[in-house]
């Protein structure tokens, strides 16, 4: 999946360069004809298409497509059910998103964060659990300088219970801001409702079966762009 988001951005990049070229070539020859016609140039001479980046004084724009990486903490909490009863698993907890993504040029993203080691806890018992979620992320721009976004999050996501060995698929529904800090560096400030639907197993003490986590909370990091 890596692998396949650097090749979309590394071929992106490659369309984008092909393109201005294009453009700087048709405006060297629409210059040429004009010096052509002033007389400056021979119309039989081997000048009269110079390829010539300095011909014109063209800015290259900003690249709206691009990559980011990032990391975010994560503070919230998180309840466990278990058939028709709910167990109040922690009143808080704290652990890490890491971040991978693609911005497409409409400003909206593609995101692969990892979770690796959120504490789970039932009275004295203790555990973790570890996942990766697959995102897309629609950004709307809220000034005309389009550095501040509203975002909206749907994904999905794999877990895995490392106690017990066990494996569950997430839903991962969230809206957020996020704020250009510089053109490379933004702020991302999200609020999570993450549901794990787990397969059924007994807790430890055999009498019933934990069906699903659900966590909420807010999440703050920083991505760099690239």
């Amino acid at each position: 999946m890596i692998f396949l988001l650097f090749a979309l951005y590394y071929s992106l990049q490659a369309a984008e360069n092909t393109l201005l070229n294009k453009q700087l070539e048709a405006i060297n020859r629409q210059l040429n004809a004009e010096r052509i016609q002033s007389g400056e140039l021979d119309p039989g001479g081997e000048e009269v298409y110079e390829y010539n980046q300095n011909a014109v004084d063209i800015q290259e724009p900003q690249r709206s497509s691009r990559m980011y990486v990032g990391a975010s903490g994560f503070i919230g909490n998180f309840v466990s059910k278990s058939g028709d009863q709910a167990y109040n698993v922690k009143d808080s907890t704290s652990f890490a998103y890491y971040r991978l993504g693609y911005i497409f040029e409409t400003g909206n993203r593609v995101e692969l964060s990892l979770v690796n080691g959120a504490t789970l806890s039932y009275d004295d018992f203790e555990d973790h659990i570890s996942g990766i979620n697959l995102n897309m992320i629609i950004a709307i721009p809220m000034n005309k300088e389009k550095t501040v976004y509203t975002k909206l999050q749907g994904g999905v996501g794999i877990y895995d219970y490392s106690k017990f060995g066990l494996e569950g698929v997430s839903l991962n529904p969230a809206a957020g801001i996020i704020f250009d800090i510089t053109p490379d560096v933004e702020l991302d400030i999200t609020y999570q409702y993450q549901i794990i639907l787990w397969r059924d197993f007994e807790d430890l003490s055999g009498s019933s079966e934990i069906k699903n986590t659900t966590l909420r909370g807010l999440s703050v990091g920083l991505k760099y762009k690239f």
